[in-house]
């Protein structure tokens, strides 16, 4: 995987004000690059809430020793050639925090080796020193990248932070996010040394949920995936009868990317809210791939905003995936639920709740 230059036209679409604010900025930044790099196995280690060490490592082939230097250039990467790959969304590349702004508020270490290496290259780099070894490593192949003492030149930003549970807590929220979407590759998770996760690759999407919350509901796990014009669903959801009072085991992506998008949001929580409790929130795993000609992209400081072409299809699509699945486990499987009222305007004080519409029903089952 060559490390190149992009164009100065892919630089200025790119060009942000974006900038580590927290330690999960960080752990975004490293895990979705070894996601990027087709890894198979990613360990992760956070100690003091990120702020005294990030350390993640990959098993994908390393970084050649020709490129290695490449990645403290600025506007370096082997993720985007073109602005066609933003639309494809293949990679985690449209980011715009870069290694360099890890580098400015940290003493970064990278060690890398290829397979037909025989032995490692580590660099030690922070604002007053660059070191260059190499290594023997215990590693076949792969590259381990550490993060320590994070803001130590930077006491403002330090002093913002909130407490280091809470910091890690940001970045145990991302983990949840990123292993659950892909649940295809291992991950290890470490919170100051000690193992919190073990997950392995092989598993299935219910097998990765039930280990990350530490309860087997297999039995209250329902699947299905829709696939028609262009646009395929895959989806989890777990019985209404068992929910909870905030949206943060809601998991929506599109082509394994996180983007916000209301609408698509809406329609599956409307559908679910025909069978649940009223405020309360679904553990709900939502996939859609998109034929790249079905969307565009608009890019907006730091955020990807994603304007799907005819929306009302994909809402509609969304709504009638959840809502025949949860009526035919409802009818097999009898889970009980309070009614919930005809008023989708209706929302709690403070609270981004959707209730069942008969309205929006009719429209997008119909």
């Amino acid at each position: 995987m060559v490390i190149n230059k992009i164009s100065d036209s892919l630089i200025k679409k790119l060009t942000s004000n974006k900038k580590i604010e927290r330690p999960v900025d960080v752990l975004k930044k490293l895990i979705e690059n070894s996601i990027d790099a087709w890894a198979k196995n990613i360990e992760i280690n956070v100690i003091n809430g990120g702020l005294d060490l990030i350390s993640v490592k990959d098993d994908w082939e390393g970084i050649q020793l020709s490129d290695i230097e490449n990645i403290f250039k600025e506007n370096y990467t082997s993720k985007i050639r073109e602005e066609l790959d933003i639309k494809n969304i293949s990679t985690y590349g449209f980011k715009w925090i870069s290694i360099n702004d890890i580098l400015d508020v940290s003493r970064f270490t990278i060690t890398s080796k290829t397979a037909y290496s025989q032995i490692a290259t580590k660099i030690s780099i922070d604002l007053e020193s660059y070191n260059m070894n190499h290594v023997p490593v215990s590693f076949e192949h792969g590259t381990l990248v550490s993060v320590e003492n994070l803001f130590y030149n930077d006491l403002d930003q330090l002093e913002s932070l909130k407490s280091s549970q809470t910091e890690f807590y940001y970045c145990y929220s991302y983990f949840m996010d990123i292993a659950i979407c892909y649940w295809d590759i291992s991950f290890s998770f470490k919170k100051n040394n000690q193992l919190i996760f073990e997950l392995i690759w092989w598993e299935s999407i219910e097998d990765r949920i039930n280990k990350l919350y530490k309860k087997d509901r297999s039995n209250r796990l329902y699947t299905m995936k829709y696939n028609k014009d262009g646009i395929v669903i895959d989806w989890v959801v777990l019985d209404p009868s068992i929910c909870f009072s905030s949206n943060e085991n809601i998991f929506l992506s599109f082509n394994k990317k996180y983007f916000e998008n209301k609408a698509i949001y809406e329609s599956a929580f409307t559908a679910y809210n025909k069978f649940a409790l009223a405020w309360k929130y679904p553990l709900l795993y939502i996939n859609i791939d998109l034929d790249p000609s079905l969307y565009e992209i608009d890019i907006h400081d730091s955020k990807l905003i994603l304007n799907v072409f005819n929306e009302e299809n994909l809402c509609k699509a969304v709504y009638q995936t959840v809502y025949n699945c949860l009526n035919q486990n409802e009818s097999e499987n009898g889970f009980s639920v309070s009614s919930v009222a005809f008023d989708h305007k209706k929302r709690s004080s403070g609270q981004n709740v959707f209730l069942w519409s008969k309205d929006l029903h009719d429209r997008w089952l119909l």
